[in-house]
């Protein structure tokens, strides 16, 4: 009697969505995902660049997070060269080499 009943979950709802309802839906997500940039006082900005020296001369991995766009993404990786003209570091990672402009950076972390 119970195999007569099969509920097919997920699929009948999204069947009966608009694609109106799903774009409204999808920038609701992104709204509540969105995280603010946060602000940095002279100390912390010190010791982020004290920090960028010591894993540049160390030759360590780090953990660099970044704040783009409303959220924060992490590479993991040894800092292979510092560019203060263009603003902009190098980080070599197991996926390869990443520029990341010194702006958005928010932590380092030396391994």
């Amino acid at each position: 009697m119970m195999d007569k009943n099969r509920d097919r979950g997920i699929i009948k709802w999204t069947a009966m969505m608009l694609p109106e309802h799903i774009q409204m839906l999808r920038a609701l997500q992104e709204e509540n995902e969105y995280i603010e940039r946060p602000k940095l006082t002279e100390w912390e900005l010190q010791d982020l660049q004290e920090e960028l020296e010591r894993a540049y001369k160390m030759e360590t991995d780090s953990n660099i997070t970044v704040w783009s766009s409303g959220r924060t993404d992490t590479y993991i990786g040894k800092i292979v060269a510092l560019d203060p003209i263009r603003g902009l570091i190098s980080v070599e990672g197991p996926y390869g080499k990443d520029n990341i402009p010194v702006s958005d950076i928010i932590k380092v972390h030396s391994m």
